[in-house]
């Protein structure tokens, strides 16, 4: 994205200059102090005037190679860059460089580079004091551009062969990239590269499976609709006897509930009952008629309790027997569709 981005501003064919924008921005972070993030995002900011005026994509990558090694970094010198060529090449300044004998332009009308115009400055005023040196430069390139102008002005010589060391960068991508990748962490980028494309070509294999499996359940979904389409009265009526089955299903899971209730009611009244008795002929002293009283009504309720546990077990048996009828139906229906739906094909 970098590349990319840096080249659109420099070249019209981005495509072409590819090579060229690697091996320049390779070799001029292995030259000075940056990185290259630093170097984009210096490039963002001044790339359009850098490209208006002239200035070579080797020119501006060696700028920034010597601004950084002065700890001048990333947008920070991408803005003095741009402050630099904007007021070099402008016309408030023509007269401040008339006075001092220098030229930005050539005999042929084009711009002069950078290196040179800033070489001439840092000669013309090297007979002036510091503060009137600072005052120059500070009335050229403002107080943003001022400290740049300062570390390029100061090592042209520098800047002049960090540039033709980038002109000749050809090849200098592929060197490094060969280096770096001659010891244990290459080898380990290159296995992670080769899993990465197992895991792509894996993957592509299993997403055109799936995506067979898909499309075949598509159809079949929309075969499944058209006949719905074509039978409403069939479907509607298969409609109400499901809706049916599961309200006779909700009602008989009601009645047992209830039957169970009622059993677990009896039950506590058995024991509510004799406990009663029994403490009635305890204080009458008639604790031996009423203990018979007892067991006969025992006997009776128990007898009332079983009646109501075999009713809770038939009303279990229709239920589950209601419940098998109505499986059988809804797989008699089921069949009934898919037969309905292979005819369609």
């Amino acid at each position: 994205d970098i590349a990319t981005d840096v080249g659109s501003a420099f070249f019209d064919d981005v495509g072409k200059n590819m090579d060229r924008m690697a091996d320049v921005m390779a070799l001029a972070t292995s030259k000075t102090n940056m990185n290259i993030l630093q170097m984009g995002e210096s490039f963002t900011q001044f790339a359009p005037a850098a490209k208006a005026a002239n200035v070579s994509l080797e020119e501006s990558a060696a700028a920034l190679g010597i601004l950084s090694n002065v700890g001048i970094k990333a947008s920070k010198a991408g803005t003095g860059m741009k402050r630099i060529i904007l007021e070099a090449f402008s016309d408030k300044n023509t007269k401040m460089f008339e006075k001092l004998g220098i030229s930005v332009k050539s005999a042929a009308g084009e711009s002069r580079k950078i290196t040179d115009i800033m070489a001439d400055l840092f000669d013309k005023t090297a007979s002036m004091g510091n503060v009137d040196r600072l005052n120059v430069m500070e009335k050229v390139f403002g107080k943003i551009g001022l400290t740049s102008a300062i570390a390029l002005s100061g090592s042209a010589d520098e800047l002049r062969n960090l540039t033709k060391e980038l002109e000749n960068s050809e090849g200098a991508a592929g060197r490094m990239a060969k280096v770096m990748g001659d010891n244990s962490m290459g080898a380990l980028i290159r296995m992670k590269s080769a899993f990465e494309g197992l895991q792509v070509a894996i993957g592509g294999n299993f997403l055109d499976a799936l995506r067979g499996l898909f499309e075949e359940m598509a159809l079949g979904l929309n075969k499944m609709t058209a006949w719905v389409s074509e039978n409403k009265k069939l479907t509607t009526t298969i409609g109400y006897v499901v809706a049916a089955v599961a309200a006779c299903i909700a009602a008989m899971n009601a009645l047992t509930k209830g039957i169970l209730f009622m059993t677990s009611v009896a039950k506590a009244a058995i024991i509510v009952y004799k406990t009663s008795l029994l403490a009635v002929g305890l204080l009458t002293g008639q604790h031996r008629i009423f203990s018979k009283v007892i067991n006969f009504s025992g006997k009776v309720l128990r007898f009332f309790t079983a009646t109501v546990r075999l009713s809770g077990l038939v009303l279990k048996g229709m239920f589950l027997f209601s419940v098998a009828v109505a499986k059988i139906g809804l797989q008699a229906l089921s069949i009934t569709a898919n037969f309905a739906g292979s005819a369609l094909k």
